[in-house]
This record gives C-alpha cells, structure tokens and sequence, in this order.
C-alpha cells in the first residue's frame, strides 16, 4: 500500500488521491467479504491501513468533507428499513386494548 499511495501522490492529483482512498475501502471491504467476512471489518482494515501509511493526514483531511454525505445515507438506509405498516399495526392494536 505505501508503494501505490506514493504513486498517487507523485501525481499531485488531490482528486486523483481521494478517488484512490475510496477505492482502496471499498476494494478491500469487498474482498474480506469475499472470503466470508464482513464488510466492515474489511473497511475496519482498510482504514488502519491507511492511518498507517505516511498520508494518514492527507487522506483524513480529503475524505472528511464526504463524512455528512455517508452519514445522510447511512440513515436513509436505516429509514428505508424501517416497517411503517407492522408499527401502526401493533400500535392500534395495543391501543385498542388498553382501552
């Protein structure tokens, strides 16, 4: 890894370098999975991989602006998972029992 990322940053590309730390999460996210594992212990590897390398600081500083982003959508997808139907269900059921 130290090897790539003083590739990428030999190319003084900031873009170039944001992309590169993205991909590396996601990449090896999805090859921890691959070998039956989770994917967030893959991006658990993934990020101390890269808190270990000489631009800990540059990649912490270029991917915190996506921080809010990831989280709107972490949340949507919790949202999405969420049964309205089976809430307001059980809910008039348990009210109508009460009284």
């Amino acid at each position: 890894m130290p090897r790539l990322l003083l590739q990428v940053v030999r190319t003084k590309s900031r873009e170039l370098f944001t992309i590169t730390i993205i991909l590396l999460c996601f990449g090896i996210a999805l090859l921890t999975s691959e070998f039956g594992l989770s994917l967030a212990l893959g991006a658990f590897l993934a990020g101390l991989v890269i808190s270990e390398s000489e631009y800990a600081h540059q990649a912490t500083s270029d991917v915190l602006p996506f921080k809010d982003s990831f989280m709107g959508l972490f949340f949507v997808s919790i949202g999405m998972l969420l049964n309205v139907a089976y809430i307001t269900d059980n809910y008039v059921k348990s009210w109508w029992r009460l009284h």
